[in-house]
Formats: structure tokens, sequence, C-alpha cells
């Protein structure tokens, strides 16, 4: 059975796949890159990476973005599961983009943020509301498990319009819960 998948489908599932990829792909080229050349693990300060490397990730970031509001919300919630600032960072705005990497690297000294025991089970998008200026505002609502098993409730509140070619995250607000997620807060 042959599946025909029309070009806008194709663009729209294409476009966070390939996001995903290429984060996975600086991920580990930047774990080769900082190995020693006996192929053990070179002495790395856990607080700092080179800054050649995120800069290389930051510019290679710039090529790539999401297609739709969906796509955007999607690529960000994705990247606050996994405490990967640069899967975040990879759907904002050029001028959000410069303030959060700032605020990451005073905060955790990289893009990816430290390990807890808080994880996020569930999240979903509560509602979107299109702005008179062609903007949108979606509510996001995630469940955090705490380090004693209970659920948090958590909410971020992003605002998303279009970027040139790319749709992308210009505002970012979250409560508490999800600063470490984040890195926002």
């Amino acid at each position: 059975m042959r599946v025909i998948v029309s070009g806008k489908k194709r663009q729209l599932i294409t476009t966070p796949v390939i996001a995903v990829a290429l984060v996975c792909v600086i991920t580990c080229a930047v774990f080769f890159f900082m190995r020693g050349g006996d192929g053990e693990p070179a002495t790395v300060e856990t607080d700092k990476m080179d800054s050649s490397a995120v800069s290389a990730m930051f510019g290679t970031l710039e090529c790539f973005g999401a297609r739709s509001a969906e796509d955007a919300i999607n690529i960000w919630a994705e990247g606050v599961c996994a405490r990967n600032g640069m899967t975040q960072y990879a759907v904002m705005k050029s001028d959000l983009k410069e303030k959060y990497a700032e605020v990451a690297e005073k905060k955790f000294g990289s893009m990816l943020f430290p390990t807890g025991a808080e994880r996020i089970d569930s999240w979903f998008v509560a509602d979107v509301t299109e702005n008179e200026d062609g903007s949108s505002l979606a509510k996001l609502r995630f469940t955090i498990s705490s380090t004693i098993g209970e659920s948090v409730p958590a909410i971020a509140e992003l605002t998303i319009e279009q970027e040139g070619e790319f749709t992308v995250v210009s505002s970012v607000a979250v409560e508490k819960p999800l600063y470490d997620f984040t890195g926002i807060g």
C-alpha cells in the first residue's frame, strides 16, 4: 500500500523532525569535540562550554525554524520537557534569543540545564488566541512530578508571531515550577 502525502503536509511533518535532528547532531558534535585525542574524555569544566562550540551551535540554529504556530509550540515544549535550552532557543525570535542566551549562560553556564528529581509528566496546549496584530498567545499546561511524588501544575504562556520565513516564540512567561526546565525565572 502506498501513502501519498501532499507537499504542505510533508512540510509540516518535516520541519519539527529536522529541528530535532539538528539539535541531536549538534549535541553529538559538541560531545565528540570535547573528547581528547586519545579517545578518552577530555577534562571539561561542567559549568562552561567552549565558546566556539556554543557560537557554532547558535549560528547553525539560525538557519532552522518552525513553519507554523503549532510547530513552534511543540518544539519549544519538547525542549522544556528535555531541559534542553538549545531546542527552546531554536524557535525564539532574534531579540529573545539574545536575552535568553545571556540568562542561560549566567545561571547554568550552558544551554543544557541541570537535571533534577523533578520531571515533566505531561503537557498540553490549553488555549491559543489570535491577537489583533496577527500574533497568537498560547497557554500551555505542564504537569511536573515533584521530588516527593506529587504532581505540580505549571503554566507557560508563549507569544507566537512571524519573523521572516519562520514562526517564532517572541515572548515567554512561565510559572516558578518551570524555571529549572526553561532557564527563565
